[in-house]
């Protein structure tokens, strides 16, 4: 009996080094490139995970290179806002202020920490459109860039999206990005609050 015991005992072990022998240059191969992050202190794996040249994730993903051999790129999204918007307004630049007329008078442009380009605007109204338009222009440095959302009283009464490829209107480090927005004579309701978001990558 005791001799049947250590041969299962030794048929186990021999299985478990076999798969071992089989299966360790495939997960060595799947692992390639992937580097663990440990606290060195308590001897411990981090939240850290190196993928080489390609994603580094702690806590929040940063894409630094390339993903699947396309660029990766970064985005941050600025708002602009108005409460009650008027009609007959004509290119307003709206301001980051939410609590004051026209978004704030002193806080109407964010200017960009690098170089990048902007690729998409969106307009959000808290009350449908029920007439009239309300056109929302994205600008570098005051001028408009051509990339725009309407709001209108059929097909976009909330809610208006405009999108362009990458490096259509680019912009330097330090340049300012804002909004321009223009309602005609019959927008209404005029009680409506409107935040425009404005997409750039970098």
């Amino acid at each position: 009996m005791k001799f049947k015991t250590l041969s299962r005992w030794g048929a186990a072990l021999l299985a478990a080094g076999l798969a071992f022998l089989v299966f360790s240059p495939l997960v060595d191969a799947l692992t390639a490139g992937i580097r663990w992050g440990r606290d060195d202190a308590n001897r411990n794996f981090t939240k850290r995970v190196w993928i080489d040249n390609q994603l580094d994730v702690d806590g929040a993903v940063n894409l630094n290179s390339t993903v699947n051999g396309n660029t990766a790129i970064r985005v941050l999204n600025y708002e602009f806002y108005d409460v009650d918007v008027a009609a007959s307004q004509t290119a307003v630049e709206w301001g980051t202020d939410a609590s004051a007329t026209v978004g704030g008078a002193s806080f109407k442009r964010i200017a960009a920490p690098v170089a990048g380009s902007v690729i998409g605007v969106t307009v959000f109204s808290n009350a449908a459109c029920t007439s009239g338009t309300l056109t929302a222009d994205v600008t570098i440095a005051g001028t408009a860039t051509g990339l725009q959302a309407v709001l209108n009283s059929t097909t976009a009464t909330t809610f208006a999206v405009g999108t362009q490829a990458i490096d259509t209107d680019t912009f330097t480090a330090g340049q300012a990005i804002g909004v321009k927005v223009t309602t005609n004579s019959v927008f209404a309701p005029t009680t409506a609050d409107v935040v425009v978001s404005v997409i750039v990558e970098y």
